[in-house]
């Protein structure tokens, strides 16, 4: 025995490079034998911190071996071998530990390279949908230059969501709408004009794409699934990453950029699929699967969970395992006052709903305690929802009067008042249409409680104050802070120390339809599998920790 017993070399292109040794769990060697024994197409099932990433590089160790001919059980690639990863951090990360026989890339950068093989002369004109939203709002007969700007602000913010959650160009207004407000767009008193400016403006987008090959990010996933455009060589091998989100436009990418003889291992949670609005999101697994004729394949060790953590989650997967020698862990309920005393930089706090994490986090810094609020689109929904109610005079929103210096005489009032016709609103469409209205409500009561407590706490005397209060919230540096975060954002944080937070709304009570009651279920097992070591619940009403597993590490 040496000193560098634990360590090994491993090929990177024709570089070797020195690191720990790495051994495959039982899962991971089957996979791996899979993949050597020319297995056409793999879905592995990993559970939360079951090293869905090393599993993945571990595979490209394998193609990059029989690439150099190394190993005597894997037959050479012959094409192109692509890796798509979730962002562009991850991107680049892998980019410096994998060598460059992989084409790694986001699925958006995918959808780029494909557009730009079908039409070569493309101009990438990043602002192109910025311009267009202007036009299309200035045409749109709104009066007055501040209500354009803010109907643009919110047109935005809408474009960017529809492509992201892939909700196509023939959507209905309930449909959109339901989908819009499960992600805390800024549509409310707003949804039908901005349905249509939504729509209006990606096809006119896609028509100049055609038309004068000008391009910008939102038409790379949009485009090629919209006009069926393949990739030019398709990929032999392909490597993808967070399975269990990919969106129907996203799935429709990898069927372009393969053929019948491409190889595949797609990696996901299927417990972490949380954007069930979508229809493809929570199938895109089984949808992967059958598309491909992959066989299915469990990774279900977790190297991120403690024991305790693990049997908390065990009701809400199908698959999760402590790792061997894994400890304990914390998992145990304290107060609020208990929080405030333990809580320091680095921890994160789960809530299921947004208000409780706007008033804890004014609790936290009035205590001295650096904290921020996670979600930009959230900010952006609180401040088009302040906007409106500060112009709201009992009938219908004044949008060319929300100036900055508007005073906020009444506010709570006129907040109230706007909530109210709202709902209304909310509850005719849903009897017209045949729907639930329950979620909806409570998450316009939500956002409505998260705004009341902003503008009581900032003491905000015109509506410039108030937006500079909820922005406020929203920006800091994480890795200084308590970071504060609904469990939908939550998913791919981990912290050594999590605080769940009003533990009486996992799951949601208004959650009643089969699609919500599976999304909760989801949302719980998220929320019981991002901590490291210590878990604990806040000011439970009843506590969420069964017979025998409550204990400190």
């Amino acid at each position: 025995m040496t000193l560098f017993d634990h360590l090994e070399t491993v090929r990177r292109g024709t570089k070797l490079t020195v690191r720990e040794k790495r051994t495959p769990s039982p899962y991971q060697q089957a996979i791996l034998d899979d993949v050597r024994h020319g297995q056409r197409a793999i879905t592995v099932g990993a559970t939360a911190g079951s090293g869905k990433t090393s599993l993945l590089e571990m595979i490209a160790e394998v193609l990059d071996d029989a690439g150099t001919g190394e190993t005597a059980t894997s037959a050479p690639v012959a094409g192109p071998i692509g890796f798509l990863a979730f962002n562009q951090h991850i991107v680049k990360e892998l980019k410096k530990r994998l060598s460059a026989t992989f084409d790694i890339r986001t699925v958006s950068s995918l959808g780029h390279k494909i557009c730009t093989e079908h039409l070569p002369g493309l101009k990438f004109e990043p602002r192109k949908y910025e311009d267009l939203t202007r036009e299309i709002v200035q045409g749109a007969g709104v009066p007055s230059p501040a209500a354009r700007r803010e109907l643009q602000d919110r047109l935005t913010a809408c474009l960017d969501l529809h492509v992201g959650h892939a909700l196509g160009l023939d959507i209905t207004l309930p449909d959109w709408a339901a989908a819009m407000d499960a992600v805390d767009a800024p549509i409310l008193g707003a949804e039908e004009i901005l349905h249509i400016l939504t729509l209006r403006t990606l096809r006119q987008g896609l028509a100049l794409l055609q038309e004068q090959q000008v391009m910008s990010f939102t038409d790379q996933v949009l485009a090629p699934t919209t006009f069926g455009w393949r990739l030019g060589t398709p990929y032999a091998f392909l490597l993808v990453d967070e399975l269990q989100d990919l969106s129907a436009a996203q799935l429709g990418l990898l069927q372009l950029a393969t053929d019948e003889h491409t190889r595949l291992v797609g990696v996901g949670d299927q417990d972490q699929s949380l954007y069930v609005f979508n229809g493809a999101d929570v199938d895109s697994m089984a949808n992967f699967t059958r598309i491909f004729g992959a066989v299915e394949r469990p990774l279900s060790i977790t190297y991120r969970c403690p024991e305790r953590h693990v049997q908390l989650a065990r009701p809400f997967t199908q698959a999760i395992e402590a790792a061997p020698g894994a400890k304990p862990g914390t998992l145990d309920d304290l107060t609020g006052d208990e929080f405030l005393s333990l809580a320091r930089p680095g921890d994160l706090a789960l809530c299921r709903t947004n208000a409780p994490l706007i008033d804890w986090c004014y609790r936290l810094i009035n205590a001295g305690i650096p904290a921020i609020v996670r979600g930009r689109d959230l900010a952006r929904s609180l401040t088009a929802l302040a906007r409106d109610a500060a112009t709201f005079d009992g009938k219908r929103v004044h949008r060319d009067q929300a100036k900055d210096s508007l005073p906020l005489t009444d506010f709570p009032h006129k907040l109230n008042a706007y909530a109210d016709h709202l709902s209304a609103k909310i509850q005719r469409e849903a009897e017209a249409q045949g729907r639930d209205p329950d979620m909806r409500i409570a998450s316009l009561a939500d956002r409505l409680t998260a705004l009341l407590n902003t503008f009581d706490e900032a003491q905000a005397g015109t509506l410039g104050d108030l937006i500079t209060a909820i922005r406020t919230l929203f920006n800091g540096d994480p890795e200084r802070s308590v970071v504060l975060s609904t469990v939908h954002r939550a998913k791919g944080l981990e912290a050594d120390r999590v605080f769940i937070l009003e533990p009486s709304l996992l799951p949601h009570p208004k959650a009643r339809t089969p699609q919500a009651v599976d999304a909760e279920r989801c949302l719980q097992f998220v929320a019981f599998t991002r901590s490291k070591r210590d878990l604990f619940f806040v000011d439970a009403e009843e506590t969420r920790i069964p017979d025998g597993l409550r204990g400190r590490e």
